[in-house]
């Protein structure tokens, strides 16, 4: 049998999107990277645009992940949240589906897209960033691991340290790693809205899914945007 193709890299030094070269890049061995130090129409979640200015962050696209597709960004915040901890002080939390969360600040997030058999997982993580590169967020304001107080953090050695984490946590049994998604999600024991949904969020279930304890028992979510409500 022979041995699966290494990974490969295209890196810029300017890009409208990571994301969006990555998922022209049909014959990429799994893993490969693309990567840029600005991005000018950086993307987010529901169409949002992530803040992207150049030499301040981690931005970066990976190509054909061997993963679940309806995991992959559940399971690749667990991989950047093992990362950031490894290197620095800072404890880490995911909030679901796809936010990087410290010390209720979002510090980064991921953007997961298919086309034409192509899959990626296009991950953001502010690192350099100083207040007045950030967008104004009402709800978790943004933050980067400088600001934080990781002011020593290299962009390729987390990169480095990312990529590993996915392949140690995508190489993981189902129940093991959504285990420890849970136990790394913020605001677990707390009372949120999702849509119309109101209960105490408890995790995830085995298929990745939200679940909240309400008046009429476990409800699992599928998709949405979790709300807290102010202390």
């Amino acid at each position: 049998m022979s041995a699966e193709p290494n990974p490969q890299r295209q890196h810029f030094e300017e890009i409208d999107s990571t994301n969006r070269v990555a998922l022209e890049w049909t014959d990429a061995p799994p893993f490969s990277v693309v990567s840029a130090d600005l991005q000018t129409s950086g993307r987010g979640r529901l169409g949002r645009s992530w803040s992207s200015p150049a030499g301040k962050g981690l931005y970066f696209s990976v190509v054909n992940p061997p993963v679940d597709e309806g995991l992959a960004s559940l399971l690749s915040g667990l991989a950047v949240a093992n990362a950031v901890e490894q290197l620095t002080p800072l404890s880490i939390s995911c909030k679901w589906p796809n936010d990087i969360i410290c010390r209720g600040f979002k510090i980064g997030g991921i953007l997961c897209e298919s086309k034409n058999g192509v899959f990626v997982v296009g991950i953001g993580i502010n690192i350099a960033h100083d207040p007045e590169d950030l967008p104004v967020r009402a709800v978790f304001p943004a933050s980067s691991l400088k600001i934080l107080g990781a002011d020593s953090v290299e962009t390729e050695t987390l990169l480095a340290a990312i990529q590993q984490n996915m392949r140690d946590v995508f190489a993981l049994p189902r129940e093991v790693v959504l285990a420890r998604y849970s136990s790394k999600m913020f605001g677990v024991g707390e009372v949120v809205k999702v849509g119309k949904l109101i209960g105490v969020l408890q995790g995830v279930d085995e298929s990745g899914q939200l679940l909240l304890r309400t008046t009429d028992g476990l409800k699992p979510v599928l998709a949405g945007d979790v709300e807290f409500f102010a202390s």
